[in-house]
C-alpha cells in the first residue's frame, strides 16, 4: 500500500537536489511525478489484464439459471497472450526503449548525468509497482467481490423464480370443458 510513496519521495528528494532556481526544481518535480504516474498507470492496466479472474462454468445438476458473459475474460486472455508474445519477441529491444525514453526525459529532469539513471529507475519501479498492486488487487479483492456478487445474484434469481411459481400455483386454474 505504501509502495507508491517511494517514487514520490524519491522524486521530491531528486528535484530539490537539482541545482537551479526553485522554478527549475518544481519543473523537475512535475516531470518526475508525471513520469511516475504514467508508468504506474501502464503497470496497473497490465496487472489488471493479467490478474482478471477467469469465468469457470460450474453447472449444477439441473439446468443453469444464468450463463456468465465471458467477453471481457476472452479479451483479457487474448491481450495477455499478445503482450506476452510481443514481450518475448521484443525483449532485447526493451532495454533500448527504456534508454531512449530516459534520454528523452533527461533534459526535463535537470539534464545532469544522473537524470537518465533516475528516469530509468522511475520507469521500471513504477511499472512493476503498478503491475503488482493491480494484479494482487484483482486476484484477491476483485475476484472475491465478483464471487460474492454471483452468489447474491443466484439467490435473487432463485427467490424470484420461487415467487413466480408460488404466484402461478395460487391462481385458480380455468376449468376446461369436458370432451365427449
Amino acid at each position: 500500500m505504501f509502495s507508491p510513496v517511494a517514487p514520490l519521495l524519491a522524486s521530491v528528494l531528486y528535484a530539490f537536489s537539482v541545482s537551479g532556481s526553485t522554478n527549475t526544481q518544481l519543473s523537475v518535480l512535475s516531470v518526475a511525478l508525471a513520469v511516475t504516474g504514467a508508468a504506474l498507470a501502464v503497470g496497473v492496466i497490465l496487472g489488471f489484464l493479467f490478474g482478471l479472474p477467469k469465468v469457470v462454468d460450474r453447472q449444477p445438476a439441473g439446468s443453469p439459471l444464468l450463463k456468465s458473459n465471458t467477453n471481457l475474460d476472452e479479451i483479457s486472455d487474448w491481450l495477455t497472450k499478445i503482450l506476452v508474445g510481443l514481450g518475448l519477441v521484443q525483449l532485447g529491444r526493451l532495454s533500448h526503449e527504456f534508454g531512449r525514453i530516459a534520454s528523452a526525459l533527461r533534459p526535463a529532469l535537470g539534464g545532469g548525468s544522473e537524470a537518465r539513471s533516475f528516469a530509468i529507475a522511475l520507469l521500471i519501479y513504477s511499472v512493476i509497482n503498478g503491475f503488482l498492486l493491480s494484479y494482487l488487487w484483482t486476484r484477491i479483492d476483485l475476484s472475491e467481490r465478483i464471487r460474492k456478487a454471483e452468489v447474491r445474484l443466484r439467490v435473487q434469481v432463485v427467490n424470484v423464480a420461487a415467487s413466480i411459481e408460488t404466484t402461478l400455483s395460487d391462481k385458480p386454474q380455468p376449468e376446461r370443458p369436458e370432451r365427449p
